[in-house]
């Protein structure tokens, strides 16, 4: 993922902060998501019994 603006940013040190956060935030933002989609998963299989006997 070498893309022109993390190149910039290693000649314009004032650039990086900005391109730090925005990775960072992108890869936490996909972390949760990850996460919470997992857990939505284990609890839709857990309780797959419980809704099949609400139908």
């Amino acid at each position: 993922m070498f893309t022109p603006a993390v190149f910039s940013s290693v000649f314009f040190p004032a650039d990086w902060d900005y391109e730090y956060r925005a990775v960072r935030s992108f890869f936490l933002a996909f972390s949760v998501n990850e996460f919470a989609r997992r857990t939505l998963e284990s609890s839709r299989k857990k309780y797959a019994c419980i809704e099949d006997l609400a139908d």
